[in-house]
């Protein structure tokens, strides 16, 4: 069974290698997330954890924040930098406790399709647990991963069975294919790690981590609003 550890490094590698196509096809918001984003005020300091390419700074540069995105991805933080220069990118592991010295008294934190690439539910918590602690009391976060259970993941689900068992009968775990293709050939294919949450999971990790859930919107991802009481 290969170590948690290297299941995130590999993820790290695979975002790097595809961050340029990736970003493309990244450029706006999920229809479910925007009106949630509606609880970000002018002022408000915000931490986007996984931000990616940037592209919630797009959504909300309008209303006047101080906003830090943070990655994992070396190449997806330099792309945010070029489209964004001036704005606060740190590249960094969410993981490590170093990380979050210094991220404090936050309004709102946003943590889209971050909390499926972990694999262990305690890693998961970590993370919840960081943000609970980086944001004010009162403050909100907007939570979302993927719905993994949909119809159209049943096929990868059945074809890796065989690979769910022999890794420890890991049922929750997905690999999902991302390919690049140009000219209708293959160029590139890389397969991202995921940890398939029902929504009753997801909820009860975020109480949990000490939230209270203000806010429920499923459809092809699982998103929350909840707050820091």
């Amino acid at each position: 069974m290969p170590h948690y550890t290297e299941i995130i490094a590999k993820n790290k590698k695979d975002y790097d290698a595809i961050a340029q196509d990736f970003s493309q096809k990244r450029r706006f918001m999920w229809s479910e997330i925007k009106p949630l984003l509606e609880i970000i005020k002018s002022k408000d300091k915000v931490l986007d954890v996984g931000c990616g390419n940037g592209r919630l700074y797009r959504e909300i540069k309008d209303k006047q924040i101080a906003y830090l995105g943070v990655d994992f991805s070396e190449q997806l933080i330099k792309l945010a930098r070029q489209q964004y220069p001036g704005i606060n990118f740190k590249i960094a592991d969410v993981l490590d406790s170093k990380t979050w010295e210094r991220l404090n008294n936050f309004d709102i934190a946003v943590c889209l399709a971050v909390l499926h690439t972990f694999p262990a539910p305690n890693m998961q918590l970590r993370v919840l647990q960081h943000i609970y602690k980086a944001i004010n009391n009162n403050g909100y976060l907007i939570l979302s991963v993927w719905d993994l259970y949909q119809p159209k993941f049943y096929p990868l689900h059945l074809k890796q069975l065989w690979w769910k068992v022999t890794n420890g009968f890991k049922f929750k775990w997905l690999k999902v294919p991302y390919k690049i293709i140009k000219e209708g050939k293959l160029i590139k294919q890389v397969n991202r790690f995921y940890y398939g949450f029902t929504k009753k999971e997801l909820e009860n990790l975020v109480v949990q981590a000490g939230f209270t859930i203000i806010k429920r919107k499923y459809n092809n991802n699982l998103c929350l609003l909840v707050k820091k009481p």
